[in-house]
């Protein structure tokens, strides 16, 4: 850091890319992840589901089977995702972290 922005000791730290590999998530952390897609997707296909067969559109299987569809298919949607963001905010923070291509060194 320069001198016209002191900084104390330890306040500010940069991880070396060798020591802190880029973050992933969990196993656990990913199911919690699924568990809530499949929540929330399987509760807005319920929904519309329940009011198709009050209107007699499709019956009580086909929207069982289209509820259980869409929320296996949340599920799965949003562990990708949560992985991916994971791994792309890993990356960016170590590129953050690496000053050597920074001005300010």
């Amino acid at each position: 850091m320069s001198d016209h922005y002191p900084v104390a000791q330890n306040q500010m730290q940069y991880p070396q890319t060798a020591q802190n590999p880029v973050p992933t998530c969990s196993l656990s952390a990913l199911a919690n992840m699924a568990i809530a897609g499949a929540v929330i997707g399987g509760s807005a296909a319920a929904a519309k589901n329940l009011r198709r067969v009050q209107q007699e559109e499709i019956q009580s299987r086909e929207a069982l089977i289209d509820t259980g569809k869409t929320a296996l298919s949340s599920a799965v949607a949003t562990a990708a995702a949560t992985a991916a963001a994971t791994t792309v905010a890993g990356v960016v923070s170590h590129a953050v972290a690496d000053r050597s291509c920074c001005a300010w060194q």
